[in-house]
């Protein structure tokens, strides 16, 4: 692993991140009784993860340093690989392997929206972007990405001041 693999260090973290994320969401979609507890699994998982990634990323920069900025970038570049990962999953998840329990999901959705008040043609609106954001291949897609990078980026915000690293004040080569 060298310095200029950044898309790729950042496309091999975000594979696995994401993989993981798929594993444990669909145990919960299997397991439903578990699925509260494999939730906080995945969160607490997904942390280390992006942790770890960005701390051995780190360690390349020894000499020069890791800024606080360089962490959060590689965070949010992980992310959005995990967010296409875990998006083409859901669009098979959502239209072949699962439908009923999206479609599900959708209706508890709609019926917490209605209780809530919204009625007419803004539920029928809201409906129509529900539908598309699960169903639809392009809309899950990007909301997967978009949703992954305003996650990740929010942890990253916590896991960057662990994985910075000042410059090596004791460095010799510019005195050369």
């Amino acid at each position: 692993m060298n310095k200029s693999t950044f898309w790729s260090d950042a496309s091999r973290g975000g594979a696995i991140v994401g993989l993981t994320s798929i594993v444990l969401s669909t145990l919960g979609i299997l397991f439903t009784k578990m699925a509260g507890m494999l939730s906080f699994v995945s969160v607490v998982v997904v942390i280390y993860l992006l942790f770890y990634f960005t701390r051995r990323r780190s360690m390349l920069y020894t000499k020069e340093g890791f800024t606080y900025g360089q962490s959060l970038g590689f965070i949010v570049a992980m992310s959005i690989f995990a967010g296409i990962i875990a998006g083409a999953f859901q669009i098979v998840a959502s239209n072949w392997l699962f439908t009923a329990h999206f479609e599900e999901t959708y209706k508890v959705l709609m019926s917490t929206l209605a209780q809530a008040g919204i009625s007419g043609e803004e539920m029928e609106l809201t409906a129509k972007m529900y539908r598309s954001m699960l169903f639809s291949p392009m809309p899950a897609l990007l909301w997967s990405i978009v949703g992954n990078v305003i996650g990740y980026g929010f942890y990253g915000l916590f896991i960057s001041i662990g994985t910075k690293r000042e410059p090596d004040m004791f460095d010799s080569a510019d005195e050369e």
